[in-house]
Formats: structure tokens, sequence, C-alpha cells
């Protein structure tokens, strides 16, 4: 809670200080305000720390020692995406914006150091747990721009957020190990996967500002609340390793819950030629009230979908932005 508080109070500053700054600053021609159309494609590089659900995923059969957490299967760093803005006026001559974006998470894990116990395989122990952790998002809104002074735009409009979350696992026993109590080679696979669809309604602020002659920064803020129809599923198999595996069961259910979207951020451009610029910035999205895989596990045969999480990520993008 207090990094998601640090990262909040460094953008919100920013942003204030952009719009409270004196706004007299002389722009070129070719930078944003003199022109009704451009284009911005560029990539993400996300970094989506754990999700601190304080649950032992793993923990040692002899003394409970935690092998794998939570916050261990639910953190994925290396992780990348791209983003579209697409700014424009129509015939009437109001500003529209259609922007998209969409990341991608997968970490993987192997321990195997024998007598392993955990929720996800209760009265049973493992030898060695295969685990992996894939992550989808994908975003795209059209909002409506209305200028409210020189260098600030006041946008809204509808948005629709796909966030999938995924977990699987192979938890074996190996007969040939030391102090096995399996006399067989024998296998656990599981998957359960969390399908989060948000379709809502969103407001925000941008305030542009002039730096130098080639250089202008950007910071934004924008938050909306979201209908969220939720679905879990999952699948669960075992059997001995060289035998189709018994299906154990498979589940899925549903759930509609509000949910609640904010993002605050910032770009800085180099103007390098007429209408043309690179830029590079941060941002940082928090989503409250949507269903992720590892508290899954725990009520996944009783039907139930927990949706009382948040999910935080932050990105840093670059890219470049084209006008006409």
């Amino acid at each position: 809670m207090q990094k998601l508080l640090k990262h909040t109070t460094l953008a919100a500053i920013t942003l204030v200080m952009c719009i409270v700054s004196d706004a007299n600053a002389q722009w070129p021609e070719y930078t944003q305000i003199g022109e009704k159309n451009y284009i911005e494609i560029g990539g993400r590089a996300y970094n989506r720390p754990g999700t601190d659900l304080q649950l032992s995923i793993l923990q040692d059969a002899t003394t409970a020692e935690t092998l794998f957490s939570a916050n261990d299967a639910t953190s994925a760093s290396s992780a990348a995406g791209v983003e579209v803005s697409y700014n424009f006026a129509t015939k009437y001559g109001r500003a529209m914006e259609f922007r998209m974006f969409t990341g991608t998470w997968d970490a993987k894990s192997n321990i195997d150091q024998g007598n392993i116990e955990s929720p996800l395989f209760p009265g049973e122990i493992a030898d060695f747990v295969e685990y992996n952790y894939d992550a989808r998002i994908f975003s795209f809104e059209l909002n409506a721009k209305r200028p409210l002074a020189q260098g600030t735009t006041l946008f809204g409009g509808p948005r629709y957020v796909s966030f999938n979350d995924k977990i699987s696992y192979v938890a074996g026993a190996d007969a040939d190990l030391i102090g096995t109590a399996n006399p067989f080679d024998t296998e656990r696979r599981q998957s359960i996967e969390a399908i989060n669809n948000l379709i809502g309604l969103q407001a925000g602020l941008r305030h542009d500002k002039q730096l130098t002659q080639y250089f202008r920064a950007a910071g934004f803020i924008r938050a909306g609340g979201y209908f969220n129809p939720t679905k879990v599923r999952t699948s669960n198999q075992a059997g001995v390793v060289g035998v189709p595996p018994t299906e154990l069961f498979r589940t899925e259910s549903t759930k509609s819950t509000g949910s609640l979207l904010a993002e605050v951020g910032g770009k800085v451009y180099l103007d390098f030629a007429p209408s043309c610029s690179l830029f590079a910035g941060y941002e940082a999205t928090w989503i409250d009230g949507v269903a992720l895989a590892p508290p899954s596990f725990l009520s996944a045969e009783t039907g139930e979908v927990e949706t009382a999480n948040t999910l935080f990520m932050h990105a840093i993008t670059f890219g470049m932005r084209f006008g006409w």
C-alpha cells in the first residue's frame, strides 16, 4: 500500500505542477496545439509487483517454511505490450481520441526440493512442482476532448478492458527418490483461469507544457467505473505417469461485480522534425474489483468467485508521434 501511495503522490504532484505552472510558453507551429490530427505508436515495458495475498502457495511439509508465496506466484516483471493513440477532429470540429494498449506476462518456476505440501493439492505430498503464471490485458477507449485552458484538456468516454489471469501447475512424486512414500511416479495437473471484462465510462484531465523549443511534457490522470462480469474456469487431473490421467473435477463459475480503474502518468516529447516526435514516459494503473487466479484456487471447488482483489501494474512507455 505504501508503494501505491508513493506512485500516486508523485504522479499527482507532477500533474498539478504542470497545470498550475506558467502557461505562456511559446509553442512551435508543429507541436500538438497546432495540429488537429496525430497518432502515437509505441511500446510498453511493464512491471507487475506480486499480489500480496498473505497466502503460502507451497511450503515444506515438515517445517512449514514457505517455499513459494502468492507474491512470488503473481510477480511478473519482464512483460511487454504495444500502445496506439489516434487523435482526430470530426467534420463537426469535435476533438476525439481512440486509444488502445496490450500487455502480456509469463512467469515460470520450478521447485524440486521434495516434501512439498500446498493448498493446491491438500492432503498430498509432492517431490517437485512446475508452476506457470500467465496474464493478459487488453484495453481500448474512445474519448471526446474539450479544452479547458491553454494546454489543459478534459476528456471522457466509454472504455473496455479485458484482463485474464491464469495459473497452471504440475505436481509430481518420483518413486526413485530416497524417502518418498509413493511407489509409483505420480502427478497432478491443475489449471485455473480468472476472466474479467470491464465495460464502463471514464473521465480525465491532460495537461501539455512546452519546456524548450524541442522538448515538451504531458501529464494525465483518468478514472472510471465499470461493470465486470467475471468468470473462473478450473481443471484438475491426477494419475500415474505414462497412464492417461483421471479428471477429478472441472468447474466454471461466474459473478458480476463493480470495478474501479484509475491511471496516472506522463510523457516527455522530443520534437525532432515538423509534426514528428519521439516520446518516453511512465504510467501506473490500478484496477479494484477483479478476479485473480491465486485466491480462486482456494474457492474453486465451492463454486465461488472472489473479486475483492486489487491489480496494480506500471510501465515505461516509449514510441513516436506523427501529426498532420
